[in-house]
């Protein structure tokens, strides 16, 4: 570890935001440098003065991946120790699921809110959440050893490559197999995707995308879910209208979490609405921690300019000829077709994200500023303005 801090920092890092007179430098806080035997006095203080990891297993480490040993360690401690939460700490998402699906089925992971009379609390978190997690109540953890990867499997070497494949196709990008990957999936992996779109009608005989995939590639869905039947994509037009709020997408989002909230979070809500219920279970559990930070009820005003505070750079004006142009850059985008503000073209917007086609560049996730929110704001945004 010492060997991958940098040699010509001329003094250790220090804490930001010490205790009153005094300064804890870092190697304190990660216990870098430190013997095997000496510890920090904050961790004696947390721990007290019998310092106790709990039982050591003597499987290997290779051999605790491989049983569930994990589990069963949850579960002894729950029926035989005193009452208190247990943080078990595991490499990657993958073992994460896996560890929550045989403790707990078909249910989100709440781990700010208390255990129920009679019941315990697991967190299940990668070993990065050590250092960033402060949650209430843990007494037991449970690491397995710590044991990663040399490197991460890179992202696009594990996933469907079939929305890939779609959007490439979509920009003009045709031998796939020949392209030069920064991390080239496997070519077997790109010829799966290529026939799956070709099942789906995205790709005719010779692979070139067929004026349904290009349709498909404009929805920001997977394949399968943009393929649906045309009085589909209708029934769901019509569900999504609405939700449509006229300050922008961002308060959509927020109308569609309001309306799930107010039919107690139910599964077959999403479904008839045409919403997943994943993606609104993540929303809900980030909504939880933001809460814990500042709590704005439905001030749109307040919400619209905490999003400009931090999309500043993602600003764009009604370009009086056609379309947009950015701010920063000036260059010409569109409100995308299945915004809410596609029919309304307002003076200035904020996007969260562009979408490249080949013929244009489309703004995601747009909503409605006032332009006296930018003036002023900083002084990227001021240089900008008087320039």
């Amino acid at each position: 570890m010492l060997d991958s801090i940098s040699k010509d920092l001329n003094r250790p890092w220090e804490d930001p935001m010490p205790e009153s007179g005094e300064r804890h430098l870092a190697q304190e806080l990660t216990g870098v440098g430190l013997s095997a035997y000496d510890m920090p006095e904050w961790k004696k203080d947390a721990y007290g003065k019998t310092i106790t990891f709990g039982q050591r297993s003597k499987l290997s480490i290779q051999e605790q991946r491989q049983s569930s040993g994990k589990t069963t360690q949850i579960t002894q401690i729950h029926l035989t120790e005193p009452e208190g939460a247990i943080l078990l700490f595991l490499t990657g998402q993958e073992e994460i699921d896996f560890a929550c699906q045989s403790l707990r089925k078909n249910e989100g992971i709440r781990i700010f809110d208390p255990a129920p009379p009679g019941k315990g609390k697991v967190v299940v978190a990668t070993n990065i959440a050590e250092a960033s997690l402060t949650i209430d109540g843990i007494f037991y953890v449970i690491d397995p050893g710590n044991e990663m990867p040399p490197t991460t499997i890179p992202e696009i070497q594990r996933i469907n490559l079939a929305m890939t494949t779609l959007n490439m196709k979509a920009m003009g990008i045709n031998d796939l197999l020949s392209f030069d990957f920064m991390d080239p999936p496997s070519s077997q992996a790109i010829i799966s995707a290529m026939e799956q779109l070709y099942s789906l009608g995205a790709l005719d005989e010779e692979g070139l995308l067929t004026k349904l995939g290009r349709k498909m590639a404009e929805f920001p869905l997977d394949p399968p879910l943009s393929n649906m039947p045309r009085e589909k994509h209708a029934q769901a037009d019509q569900k999504r209208a609405k939700f449509f709020q006229p300050e922008g997408d961002h308060l959509t989002l927020l109308a569609v979490y309001e309306a799930w909230k107010a039919k107690k979070f139910s599964g077959p809500w999403c479904f008839e609405n045409f919403v997943q219920s994943q993606s609104l279970r993540r929303a809900q559990d980030v909504r939880k921690q933001l809460l814990i930070m500042d709590n704005v009820g439905k001030n749109f005003t307040k919400i619209r300019k905490a999003i400009t505070a931090g999309f500043f750079f993602h600003a764009a004006r009604k370009d009086p000829q056609e379309g947009y142009r950015t701010f920063v850059e000036n260059q010409p985008v569109y409100i995308h077709p299945s915004s809410a503000l596609f029919q309304r073209q307002p003076g200035w917007v904020i996007y969260h994200e562009l979408v490249m086609t080949t013929k244009d560049q489309y703004m995601r996730e747009v909503i409605v500023i006032d332009l006296k929110w930018l003036v002023g704001l900083n002084h990227f945004m001021t240089d900008i303005m008087s320039s």
